[in-house]
């Protein structure tokens, strides 16, 4: 229950801070996250997650909260991401990053921690504003978890994923 709480912290904390801090640029979005390479799988057997995002920038800092589920709804995640962006012009942002994110069964809102898993990572992305208010972006991202098997997630994987975003900001 401990790892939950912590996980669903720093999503409300993406989702809050943003609005009470001044951010320059929030904004909400779709989300598609696929394994390219998993230690566990085949390609032929990646799974594809989509869902909801926010993001939030801080002038070359930035946030962002994801809730996401599998095509066949059997689980479900939730990722924080924390991003810094050395590169930056008007319409472009290249930025590095780590993220954490709690995959569990799609078996109810707060599962017990024997029933979940969190997974690690760090990421390279890129965004490019289409328009002044439209973001799209890519990342990929290097995952590493190692928890007992549990029978419920894919335990001790390496993995490398690639994200897909855009993002409506206002």
């Amino acid at each position: 229950m401990i790892k939950k709480l912590i996980v669903m912290a720093a999503l409300a904390a993406c989702l809050i801070i943003p609005f009470t801090a001044g951010a320059a640029e929030v904004g909400i979005g779709y989300n598609i996250q696929t394994e390219a390479v998993n230690s566990l799988n085949d390609i032929d057997e990646a799974s594809i997650m989509q869902g909801l995002s926010v993001r939030a920038w801080f002038d070359k800092i930035g946030v962002e909260g994801n809730f996401m589920w599998p095509e066949d709804n059997s689980l479900m995640a939730y990722s924080v991401k924390t991003m810094y962006a050395p590169f930056v012009t008007e319409k472009f942002k290249g930025y590095i990053g780590g993220t954490i994110m709690d995959i569990e069964a799609n078996d109810g809102f707060l599962t017990n921690d024997d029933e979940n898993a969190l997974a690690y990572g760090s990421f390279i992305g890129a965004e490019y504003k289409v328009f002044d208010d439209l973001g799209i972006n890519f990342d990929v991202i290097y995952y590493f978890q190692n928890d007992k098997d549990n029978g419920v997630v894919d335990v001790e994987m390496e993995e490398v994923s690639f994200a897909f975003g855009v993002h409506y900001y206002f």
